[in-house]
């Protein structure tokens, strides 16, 4: 593992106010010469790969002597301010958001981004993001989409007044589960989802209408948002990480600052929450990188689900463990969907039935892939075959959109979102 990485989880982890040893090759940093032997350049880059540049700001700024040079110092002080800045101006977009759709009668929560932020760490623009998922309770996404236009936004991929109806698909076209609004005079997009849980099984008091009714408000400069529970979304981080290999350090991070909460009766409520919804292969394999990276001092509750189902993993930890630490980004060909599948999502999935969906979900064709060459009924399952024509499509206009994006603040995505 490079240096500059070792070194950024550990900065990272004492800016979070989290305690963490030395992942990889031991370094002592008393002794270490950074400005001869770390590339600042890269540590600084990767800290923006990973979403930590504030973070490993603050865990600069505990270090009583400097580590860096101070013109690198400047250059991240310039970057985190800005994109503070930028958080702050979101803040405005959520408040006017959530407005706009509650006075429609839609009710909405706000997941990850601002509102873990806020739960974990007391602030809503601590933690960094680059777009804002809502939860609506409704049964179609359909239904908020006037509001947005309302507000200045616009769909992406563009929704025609001739496929705004009810989204009844062939079988073998993937089920929409969030739509995406832009809006031309901001970098943050806003995700809408009518679902809280994707990969997990279901249970009757984790549905969507359980879930807004136990719902809380939070308050930020006297303006109130509505998140789900501290439990409820440290079930939806625990299964949005795992989903993406744990690819993100800023999502290794929130889960260390759940597991370091002081709160017993959190953790047992955690801890039978995942027994219930059959999430102890997707515990163990957060506890076993947080172990690896920063090992913190882990409540004792977990322990007996830890010991049992970290040995059945091992591989699974390894490949979440080389895709956190070597860099790697997502290849959406199929035959890595196929192999990632296989090799990591399969033997963390519960029961059969979810088994099945991830062998199926490679072949599904997208609804945008759909949507761009309409075909008549007898010719859509051609879709079938022309998928890895829209694939190589896809990653050709990210390549030349990627600057922009990191421009803006939109950066290219480790593994996943938020």
């Amino acid at each position: 593992m490079k240096q500059e990485l070792s070194l950024l989880i550990e900065l990272c982890a004492a800016g979070r106010g989290l305690s963490c040893n030395r992942a990889g090759e031991p370094i002592n940093l008393d002794t270490l010469d950074s400005i001869d032997s770390i590339d600042e350049t890269l540590l600084i880059n990767i800290s923006r790969e990973h979403k930590t540049a504030a973070a490993l700001l603050n865990g600069l700024k505990e270090r009583e002597e400097s580590l860096v040079l101070p013109q690198t110092m400047k250059k991240l002080t310039l970057l985190v301010t800005r994109e503070k800045a930028m958080r702050t101006f979101l803040m405005e977009e959520w408040d006017r958001v959530e407005k706009a759709l509650t006075k429609n009668n839609i009710h909405m929560i706000t997941i990850k981004g601002p509102a873990s932020s806020i739960q974990l760490y007391g602030n809503p623009i601590i933690r960094e993001y680059t777009d804002l998922d809502i939860v609506v309770q409704a049964p179609d996404l359909l239904q908020v989409l006037p509001v947005m236009e309302a507000l200045g936004y616009r769909a992406e991929p563009p929704i025609s007044p001739k496929k705004k109806q009810a989204l009844t698909q062939p079988w073998y076209i993937s089920k929409a589960h969030h739509l995406i609004f832009i809006h031309p005079h901001s970098p943050y997009r806003i995700e809408v989802h009518n679902s809280f849980f994707q990969e997990i099984k279901t249970d009757p008091d984790y549905q969507l209408e359980n879930i807004f009714q136990r719902a809380e408000m939070v308050v930020y400069e006297e303006t109130k948002h509505t998140v789900p529970t501290l439990l409820d979304h440290a079930l939806l981080m625990i299964e949005h990480g795992t989903k993406h290999a744990w690819s993100q350090l800023h999502w290794v991070l929130d889960a260390a600052a759940i597991f370091s909460l002081k709160n017993r009766g959190f953790h047992t409520a955690l801890a039978n929450s995942i027994t219930r919804l059959g999430m102890e292969k997707q515990l163990a394999l957060i506890i076993s990188l947080i172990k690896a990276l920063m090992p913190i001092s882990l409540p004792k509750t977990y322990a007996a689900i830890y010991e049992q189902h970290a040995p059945k993993i091992t591989r699974q930890i390894t490949l979440a463990q080389n895709r956190l630490l070597s860099r790697e980004v997502d290849h959406q060909s199929i035959f890595h969907i196929l192999s990632f599948s296989w090799r990591y999502t399969m033997p963390l999935a519960a029961g059969l039935q979810k088994k099945l969906e991830i062998c199926i979900r490679p072949f599904l064709v997208s609804q945008v892939d759909a949507k761009t060459l309409p075909l008549p009924g007898i010719l859509q399952p051609l879709h079938l075959i022309l998928r890895p024509f829209f694939v190589l499509s896809r990653r050709t206009k990210k390549r030349e959109t990627g600057c922009w994006r990191q421009e803006t603040g939109r950066g290219r995505e480790r593994g996943g979102d938020r």
